[in-house]
């Protein structure tokens, strides 16, 4: 009986890992819907961005090609425009980055993962079943040979009798 404990404790720690997978699922597909939400909302600021800064140099352009007190303020704006060119593109490349680098794996990894963990879990209800089966059967053989052995009293019987309860055991 000593021996099947290890084979016991190592079943169980497979079926809690197994739990601990099915039940992070749900948390890792949440989190991919967020950051696909969150890189629509960039991709949307950053062409709100871009229509702001062409805004921004029509109202550089008109200022440059004024007369009035207007031209001292192209230099100060079109400083203003090239910084806030240079976030555009780093708002751009971020929001790429984040849908190559995170969003489109992270897809494939979720996807994956309960694939391995469906497959996992399928293969394990087999096995289950299967040991069932046989821990059935090996009770069912020990009652047989228990009910030879008080009817008949068979000292042949009774060893096979002692062979199927040792057998028994360590299937459980």
């Amino acid at each position: 009986m000593k021996e099947a404990e290890p084979l016991q404790d190592l079943g169980l720690q497979f079926v809690d890992t197994l739990t601990r997978i099915k039940l992070a699922q749900p948390l890792w597909v949440d989190l991919h819907k967020k950051s696909v939400a969150f890189h629509e909302k960039l991709r949307l600021m950053s062409g709100s961005y871009s229509d702001y800064l062409d805004c921004l140099q029509r109202v550089i352009d008109v200022a440059q090609h004024h007369d009035g007190g207007a031209k001292d303020l192209a230099p100060i704006l079109t400083k203003i425009y090239v910084k806030q060119r240079n976030m555009e593109g780093k708002l751009q490349n971020f929001c790429k980055l984040l849908n190559e680098s995170y969003n489109t794996p992270m897809k494939d990894k979720i996807k994956e993962w309960k694939e391995t963990s469906d497959y996992l879990d399928s293969k394990n209800s087999k096995e289950i079943k299967r040991r069932s089966e046989e821990v059935k059967k090996a009770v069912v053989e020990t009652e047989r040979l228990k009910k030879k052995v008080v009817k008949k009293g068979k000292t042949k019987k009774q060893g096979q009798l002692c062979d199927a309860e040792r057998s028994r055991e360590s299937m459980l």
